[in-house]
């Protein structure tokens, strides 16, 4: 890693990385290929060897692979592996819920509607993004959820201790809206449909009214998409026989100044192995491949973008970038893989 990303500690023997996304490479030289792009605030050991303006590091979240037909792992490591698997797979799916729910809380803040606020379940927010904080497999996702977390910690406190002050029971989704949808991939789906093939699905048609699900005898409510219900008067649900109670949310009016806008989330065009080969045709020196050695995709920067595709050779990533069908006169003969126009690459894990 290079040494302006890094910042010795005391200990001498360790570096906190200064700036979000620093690259490690296999190389003390920029030609070296990346291994693991690092989150701000990272910790990695020293190797204890420097190389010009390079320090030798230990990066936890490098990863590398090999074939799994060429290995042969015993019974209790091939658990081992699925185990870990299956924890990095909870882990990002629990990313990808507390984005989805933070968003929709998010909308209920901007509205001013601490009344509503005060209902939602601010706490299982939380102990989703520590879990994320702690358990995710991505350094730079790791420090994007405790980053939130903490920057959300007083709207937390403050719903917790009017929920507790009334006796209110907080609920997960947003009351009168949608049940929240939580992305099954921050990937497309792709599907082959002919001459489209590879192309992303078509988003779920979101339903075109906030309605509550009727029961006999009910009231619908509507409320246009992407708006909450109007502000209550401040009076908790009432109970038959009981007189409202008033609930005091001016600690989550103060606390809710203090949220951040909700994280983006990410939609790769293509995700997989990246690999150098040229297509004539096309204009194109790179591809993605799929585990079997597919093309899943051909890749051409965007003008006037400096990305160096080659610093990301034998890479899982997910490329972000501007999907396209081929020109049917360039297209190759054995394959209707689509052209990505690049914008961005990201190391996945």
């Amino acid at each position: 890693v290079h040494s302006k990303a890094l910042q010795p500690l005391e200990d001498g023997k360790s570096f906190r990385v200064t700036e979000d996304r620093a690259r490690a490479r296999d190389d003390s030289t920029l030609r070296g290929s990346i291994i693991a792009e690092l989150a701000k605030g990272e910790i990695v050991e020293s190797k204890g060897r420097k190389v010009g303006d390079w320090q030798a590091v230990y990066p936890a979240s490098a990863v590398a692979y090999v074939k799994g037909s060429m290995v042969n792992l015993p019974g209790g490591l091939q658990q081992g592996v699925q185990a870990n698997a299956a924890k990095a797979n909870l882990a990002d799916h629990s990313w990808r819920e507390a984005k989805a729910y933070y968003a929709a809380y998010k909308i209920v803040l901007d509205a001013q509607n601490y009344d509503l606020a005060a209902t939602l379940d601010w706490t299982h927010l939380h102990q989703l993004l520590a879990k994320v904080a702690k358990e995710h497999t991505d350094g730079v996702v790791r420090t994007e959820a405790k980053d939130l977390d903490d920057k959300i910690q007083k709207v937390v406190l403050a719903a917790e201790k009017v929920q507790s002050q009334h006796g209110i029971a907080p609920v997960l989704d947003v009351p009168g809206q949608p049940k929240v949808m939580v992305p099954e991939s921050e990937a497309p789906a792709m599907v082959a449909i002919g001459p489209k093939a590879n192309r992303p699905l078509e988003p779920t048609p979101a339903r075109p009214t906030g309605e509550q699900p009727k029961t006999p005898g009910d009231t619908v409510v509507k409320t246009p998409v992407g708006e909450v219900p109007p502000k209550t008067t401040g009076e908790a649900p009432k109970v038959p026989g009981e007189t409202p109670k008033v609930v005091d949310t001016g600690e989550l009016k103060v606390a809710a100044g203090s949220a951040p806008k909700a994280p983006a989330t990410i939609t790769y065009a293509v995700m997989g192995l990246i690999e150098e080969k040229a297509n004539a045709k096309l204009g194109t020196s790179h591809i993605i491949e799929d585990q079997d050695g597919k093309v899943k995709a051909y890749l051409k920067v965007r003008p006037g973008s400096v990305l160096q595709l080659s610093q990301f050779y034998w890479n899982n990533v997910g490329v972000i970038g501007e999907l396209q069908e081929q020109d049917p006169t360039k297209a190759s003969s054995d394959d209707n893989a689509p052209l990505v126009i690049v914008d961005d690459i990201r190391l996945l894990h």
